[in-house]
C-alpha cells in the first residue's frame, strides 16, 4: 500500500525564523482514486484504485530572474508557482497524458527542480512510477501555460528522467539525461540509456520537432558493451556535457561518468573512456557539480552510492566522491574521498562548492546517522559532522553570505501506515534543518576541543594546526537568530574546525533552524 505525505515549502526570514509555509490547501493527495473502472480491493476496500502519486517536495525550488515567483514541483504531478514573499499560490500546472488527458494519474511525479531559460521559460521533467504515469519533458511559459511537451503526442517517453534538464551556456539548447525505463519501479535492461538535445529557443515548434539529436551512451571499454543510464547532468562553460549514472553489469549496475560534445546535429564522446565510480560497490550517481573559475570549468566533482533498502531505510556500503579533469576525465586527487575511511558510509547525496573551492557534501549514512563533510580542493578533509539521522536526497546549499544549509530526515517505519491513522503518534518523524554559519573561525590557542563534540574530526588538517576554535559563535553574528548556545542544549551543537586562516570555509557551528513536519518526507512502499 502507498501512503501519502503532503509536503510543504517553508521560507525562513532574515532572523532564520519561519516566515511562511505553503500548505497546498486543496491539493491533498488521496490514498485511492476512481477512474475508468480501475480497482484495487486490497488497498482500496471501499472502491477505486491505489493512488501512486504523493505530495512530497523532492526537488530544489527555482526563483524567477525578477525574484517575483518561486517554482516548486511535487510528487502529485504538479508544478506550483508561489509568491516568495507570502507563499501565496499564483498558479498550478498539472502534468498529463496527451493520449488520455482526463486520466488523473496520467501525468508524472515532478521529482526534480525546474530549470529556467533566459526568456523565463520553465522546464520540468516527470517520472512515472506506475503503469498509468508518464515520463515527459514540459516547457511552460512564465504564466504557467504549456509551450510544448516531449513526447508531443505519445503518452510517455521510454526512460525515466532523474536529473533536471540543463541548458547550454547561450540558453539555445536544452539537454535531457535519460535513465532506465520504462518506469521508476520497472527496470527493463532492454531499454537503452539516452541523452537528448532540444532547440530551446522560442517559437511554435512541438517537442518532437525540437529534438536535435539523441545519443545512446554505450561503454565500449567493457567486452559486453553495456548501455549507460544517466542520472546526473551538468553543462560546462564551454558547452561540454558531463553525465553520470549506472551501466549494466550482471546482477545490477555500477556507476560511471562520461562527457559529451554537442556537434550540432549529433554528439561525440569528449573523454577517451568512461570513468568508474567505486566499481561494483556503487550502483548509482546522484551528485555532480562543476567548479568554474574565470569562466572556465576546472573540475568535475561526482559522487556515487546505492539505493536504500525500502524496508529498513539503510544504505549499503559503497560510494565515493571523485574530482576529475574536465578535459580528460582523469583523476585529480591521488584517491577519491571515501567516507568509510572517516567514520561514515553510504551514498554521496549532494554537492556544493564555495568561492574558495571548498567542497561540501552530504553522506547518507548506512544504518547510523548521516555526515556532512567539508573538503579542501586538494581532497583533504577540513571537517566532518554527524547529524542526528538520515541524509537522504539532501543537497547542501550555500547562501549569499557563505552560510551552509542542509536537512536530515527521520529513519523510521511510520511510512508503512498513513499518519492520519495515529500509527506515528509519539514518533519523532519531523525532519530537521541545520545551518553552518559562514566566516572565518575565531582563533584559539588551546589544544583542547572545548566543544566536547567528537563528531567533528580534524584528521586531515590542511594547515597542520590542531588548534580547535572552541568558540560558541565561531565568527557568526550573535543576532542572526540562530542558536549559539553550548553543546548541552540537546541537538548537534558547536564543533571544532581545522580551517585555513587565509580562506573562509564555513566553520561548523551547527544550529537548529526549524523542525518542519513533512518538509522532506518521501513516499515509500
Amino acid at each position: 500500500m502507498w501512503d501519502k505525505y503532503d509536503g510543504k515549502v517553508y521560507a525562513l526570514d532574515a532572523e532564520l525564523s519561519p516566515a511562511w509555509a505553503a500548505p497546498y490547501d486543496g491539493h491533498l493527495v488521496p490514498y485511492c482514486y476512481e477512474y475508468d473502472g480501475r480497482t484495487d480491493p486490497a488497498s482500496c476496500p471501499d472502491g477505486g484504485a491505489a493512488n501512486f502519486y504523493n505530495g512530497t517536495v523532492e526537488g530544489t525550488a527555482a526563483l524567477s530572474a525578477d525574484q517575483s515567483t518561486l517554482y516548486v514541483g511535487r510528487g502529485d504531478g504538479k508544478l506550483y508557482a508561489l509568491d516568495p514573499t507570502t507563499g501565496a499560490e499564483l498558479w498550478v500546472f498539472t502534468t498529463f497524458n496527451p493520449e488520455d488527458p482526463a486520466d488523473p494519474m496520467g501525468g508524472g511525479q515532478v521529482m526534480q527542480g525546474p530549470t529556467l531559460g533566459p526568456d523565463g521559460t520553465i522546464f520540468i521533467v516527470t517520472v512515472g512510477t506506475s503503469e498509468h504515469e508518464t515520463n515527459a519533458l514540459y516547457a511552460l511559459t512564465p504564466a504557467g501555460q504549456l509551450a510544448w511537451r516531449y513526447p508531443s503526442e505519445t503518452a510517455s517517453a521510454d526512460n525515466v528522467f532523474l536529473a533536471p534538464p540543463a541548458l547550454s551556456p547561450d540558453g539555445a539548447s536544452l539537454y535531457l539525461a535519460a535513465g532506465w525505463g520504462p518506469r521508476m519501479n520497472d527496470w527493463d535492461i532492454g531499454v537503452p540509456g539516452a541523452v537528448h538535445a532540444f532547440d530551446a529557443t522560442s517559437g511554435p515548434a512541438t517537442g518532437d520537432e525540437r529534438l536535435r539529436w539523441t545519443y545512446l551512451p554505450v561503454n565500449e571499454g567493457e567486452w559486453w558493451d553495456p548501455t549507460v543510464w544517466s542520472t546526473a547532468l551538468a553543462v560546462g562553460s564551454d558547452g561540454t556535457l558531463y553525465l553520470a549514472g549506472p551501466e549494466w553489469i550482471l546482477g545490477g549496475g555500477t556507476a560511471v561518468a562520461f562527457a559529451l560534445r554537442d556537434e550540432g546535429d549529433h554528439a561525440e564522446l569528449a573523454w577517451d573512456a568512461y570513468v568508474d565510480l567505486d566499481r561494483e560497490r556503487a550502483a548509482i550517481a546522484n551528485a555532480l557539480a562543476l567548479r568554474e573559475e574565470n569562466g572556465v570549468t576546472t573540475r568535475v566533482y561526482v559522487g556515487s552510492g546505492n539505493v536504500p533498502n525500502p524496508l529498513t531505510l539503510s544504505y549499503p556500503e559503497g560510494g565515493k566522491l571523485y574530482a576529475l579533469d574536465p578535459a580528460t576525465g582523469d583523476a585529480i586527487w591521488n584517491a577519491p574521498f571515501d567516507p568509510e575511511q572517516h567514520g561514515s558510509g553510504g551514498t554521496v547525496q549532494g554537492l556544493a562548492i564555495d568561492r574558495e573551492g571548498v567542497v561540501y557534501t552530504s553522506i547518507s549514512g548506512t544504518d547510523g546517522p548521516g555526515t556532512v563533510v567539508a573538503l579542501d580542493p586538494d581532497g583533504s578533509v577540513i571537517w566532518t559532522h554527524d547529524v542526528g539521522d538520515l541524509l537522504e536526497w539532501s543537497t547542501p546549499v550555500l547562501g549569499p553570505e557563505g552560510n551552509l544549509y542542509f536537512a536530515e530526515s527521520s529513519r523510521n517505519l511510520c511510512f508503512l501506515q498513513p499518519i492520519e491513522t495515529g500509527a506515528c503518534d509519539g514518533e519523532d518523524i519531523e525532519p530537521v534543518i541545520y545551518a553552518v554559519h559562514g566566516g572565518e573561525p575565531a582563533p584559539d590557542d588551546d589544544d583542547d576541543d572545548s566543544s566536547g563534540d567528537d563528531d567533528v574530526t580534524g584528521d586531515d588538517d590542511v594547515t597542520g594546526d590542531d588548534d580547535a576554535t572552541g568558540d560558541d559563535d565561531t565568527g557568526s553574528d550573535d543576532d542572526d537568530g540562530a542558536d549559539d548556545d553550548d553543546d548541552d542544549d540537546g541537538y548537534p551543537g558547536s564543533g571544532t574546525c581545522r580551517c585555513e586562516p587565509s580562506a573562509a570555509p564555513s566553520a561548523p557551528t551547527l544550529g537548529l533552524l526549524i523542525t518542519a513536519a513533512m518538509l522532506l518526507s518521501r513516499r515509500r512502499r
